[in-house]
């Protein structure tokens, strides 16, 4: 038999029971006033701010920010103005300087700066709107403290949108500033020690007219050099290859089969510029043409004088020249090896 229930037998039920369902109401109402009198109140702050377009700065900004490099801030690849700003909010960079600031550490009874960072960020958000503005909600027990918040985080944004529109060009003048502060102070002190040495050595400080007969003389002696140099015939060119675990000795075979293309035998040669990529390369190259170390690099190799990168050929080729015509030599050899295992050599007729 199904039992019906009436709302006047419901009614007479709860009735018989009012006495335990009012104590119960009343145990949570006390329960209730005792906790929201106990635990403070939290005040709520709001802030908006409208931040720049993509449009209205010369350059992207995420891409000027990710090119400055500043430090305690990720940039995703794809972000639009508004996006840069609130991953700068949410940045530990701007964290540290709120919990600095309004001593955070000890307001939230926190030991260690990571843990205030993170009862921070619960109690601060940021959200782009649909309107494209940026709004940052505080809440903190104190209101003031909770409007201060609010508006240091636009303080420590604008600062820091401020550093990072340091533009490249300022940046590069700062550079050239700063290098040229450094070369006149450097030729400030070389113009003392100098001064200094003539008083030390009694040597004769040159007037500007002996200065411009020295600088006359020295123009004279570089067209001589120039001449010298245009007088040195190109006889023969040699590139070869050797194993890659021998590298250094490519100069060797090189040697000889530029001067068996220019009809000569390696013993005519008079000069040689092997360069020296380091003493044990040169040693080998030696032992293997049986060279008079009289013969190379005789005002030095590679590595007394250096290894000027991307003009090695031009140095050695030029000391040859010059060595030729000094010297009242033929043959001259300038030869180099390269990574890999290549050689390679070109020998010089000075007519």
């Amino acid at each position: 038999m199904d039992r019906t229930i009436t709302l006047a037998s419901l009614w007479e039920r709860i009735w018989s029971k009012r006495k335990g369902i009012i104590l119960l109401a009343l145990v949570a109402a006390i329960a209730t006033g005792v906790v929201v009198f106990l635990m403070p109140t939290w005040y709520k702050a709001d802030a908006e701010l409208l931040p720049p377009t993509e449009d209205e700065t010369p350059i992207g900004l995420a891409s000027l920010i990710r090119g400055v490099g500043l430090p305690g801030v990720k940039i995703p690849s794809q972000v639009s103005a508004g996006d840069v700003f609130v991953i700068i909010l949410q940045s530990r960079r701007i964290s540290d300087q709120m919990i600095q600031r309004f001593d955070l550490m000890k307001r939230y009874k926190k030991k260690f700066m990571e843990d205030a960072a993170k009862e921070l960020h619960h109690h601060a958000t940021f959200k782009l709107t649909d309107a494209g503005t940026i709004r940052i909600s505080v809440e903190d027990t104190d209101k003031k403290r909770a409007a201060d918040m609010a508006n240091s985080y636009i303080e420590f944004l604008d600062r820091f949108n401020r550093e990072a529109r340091m533009t490249k060009g300022r940046r590069t003048r700062l550079f050239i500033e700063s290098r040229l502060a450094d070369t006149k102070s450097e030729l400030a002190a070389a113009e003392q020690r100098l001064a200094q040495y003539q008083v030390k050595n009694k040597a004769i400080a040159l007037t500007p007219g002996a200065s411009s007969a020295v600088e006359q003389g020295a123009r004279m002696l570089s067209r001589r050099m120039a001449l010298q140099i245009r007088l040195g015939i190109v006889r023969g060119y040699a590139s070869v290859g050797v194993e890659p675990d021998t590298m250094g000795i490519g100069p060797a075979p090189a040697i000889r089969k530029a001067a068996e293309r220019a009809g000569i035998k390696v013993e005519d040669i008079d000069l040689f510029e092997i360069n020296e990529a380091f003493a044990g390369q040169y040693l080998a190259v030696e032992k293997d043409l049986d060279l008079d170390r009289d013969k190379v690099n005789v005002n030095g190799g590679a590595i007394g004088l250096g290894h000027p990168l991307g003009a090695t050929g031009t140095r050695l080729i030029y000391t040859l020249i010059v060595e030729l015509g000094l010297r009242g030599k033929k043959f001259g050899v300038a030869s180099a090896c390269i990574g890999g295992g290549q050689g390679m050599a070109v020998l010089i007729e000075k007519a």
